[in-house]
């Protein structure tokens, strides 16, 4: 999204707009695609927007319309067959409702100058939670691997972290690849692979090919856009910053496919598309890891948000270096459970085991908002 405190837009000789934050002075770069979406998409609604409503309700609308989108997701594996193509397309028409609100705020804010530095921090804290939680419901809704989960939802996070430790250094925040744009391919996919899904069994080659490429597009896509901030001219070892927030979702990510390390073929005609299954001890589920991850996120990106926020507010540099303690602490605590059950040969695992990463998750959204 471009903010939801807005800003007033420049034009530059690069084919990017640039959008600097009245109330923080943060520079937004935003892509051709980007203006054009809010000029086709959003600034149509404006006037149709109630004087009541102000731009940070329609940021916590967004919110709950990803809550919303992510627990469609994470039901359609428990629908009746015929009934999972429809519950994808709503997947897909909820992430383009998604992409419309978050870009929606801003314009709205701009056009009745109701901008404000909380609300760019809300705006950021719920792509915080909204980045992880979309990568993750097209996988969820199509049934694609655990691998190809764990790849989408790291990578998404990495990506917006990177862009936040930017925002550190630079003041500006840089949209690569049009957030608006990713939104809308991936609500694309999930509309598209859930009507294949619904014809094509998946059980033969042609669905094996869909899911697999659905996974090698986001991974290629997902490191194209990374490896730029990686590289960019102004990172240099400000990358340092980005680095705990690397080390935690690879701990998370590990301990996640630590717990489904049974390779199994899957059934038909597609024997090269191997299928992670879960081991039977496994507690660690993929509604589970994409969860923690999205609490994961808004402690470590959230707090990388207020952190420049005060720092701009003032006029003083931003000393966080991207270590969260809480953040820290649930990571180390889950892989120290992991590690017991590995030493005890799993001689004992108790069902309250799989609600420990949402209560994680909880505590890190609870805290952070507080």
């Amino acid at each position: 999204g471009d903010g939801g405190d807005g800003g007033d837009a420049k034009s530059t000789t690069s084919p990017a707009r640039r959008e600097r934050s009245l109330s923080t002075g943060t520079v937004t770069h935003l892509t051709d695609f980007e203006g054009t979406f809010v000029r086709l998409f959003c600034e149509p609604l404006i006037p149709c927007v109630p004087r009541f409503v102000t731009p940070n309700m329609i940021t916590v609308f967004s919110l709950f319309d990803v809550l919303a989108l992510f627990g469609v997701a994470a039901a359609t594996p428990t629908l009746p067959q015929e009934q999972r193509v429809f519950a994808r397309v709503a997947v897909g028409l909820l992430i383009f409702s998604y992409a419309v609100l978050d870009c929606l705020d801003g314009s709205l804010a701009r056009a009745t100058k109701q901008t404000s530095k909380i609300g760019e921090v809300l705006d950021h804290w719920v792509d915080a939670i909204g980045v992880p939680l979309t990568s993750g419901a097209l996988f969820h809704c199509i049934g694609a691997d655990f691998l190809s989960l764990t790849v989408s939802v790291l990578g998404a996070t990495y990506l917006y972290n990177i862009q936040l430790v930017m925002l550190k250094h630079t003041g500006e925040f840089v949209h690569h690849t049009s957030g608006a744009l990713a939104q809308m391919t991936t609500a694309v996919f999930a509309i598209v692979v859930g009507v294949v899904l619904h014809y094509v069994p998946r059980e033969t080659e042609a669905a094996a090919i869909v899911l697999t490429g659905t996974g090698v597009i986001s991974t290629l896509s997902l490191g194209r856009v990374i490896s730029f901030f990686y590289f960019h001219e102004k990172m240099g070892s400000r990358i340092l910053d980005h680095v705990p927030t690397v080390l935690l979702t690879v701990a998370a990510g590990a301990l996640f496919l630590l717990q489904y390390p049974h390779i199994d073929i899957w059934r038909g005609n597609a024997p090269y598309f191997a299928v992670l299954s879960p081991a039977p001890t496994a507690w660690f589920t993929p509604l589970a890891f994409n969860v923690f991850l999205a609490g994961l996120s808004l402690r470590s990106s959230g707090s990388f948000v207020l952190q420049i926020a005060e720092a701009q507010g003032s006029r003083t540099e931003c000393t966080y270096n991207g270590v969260d303690k809480m953040s820290w602490f649930w990571t180390l605590l889950l892989c120290a459970i992991y590690g017991a059950q590995v030493l005890s040969g799993f001689a004992a695992v108790d069902d309250y085991l799989g609600w420990l990463p949402y209560i994680a998750a909880a505590h890190m959204g609870i805290a952070g908002a507080l």
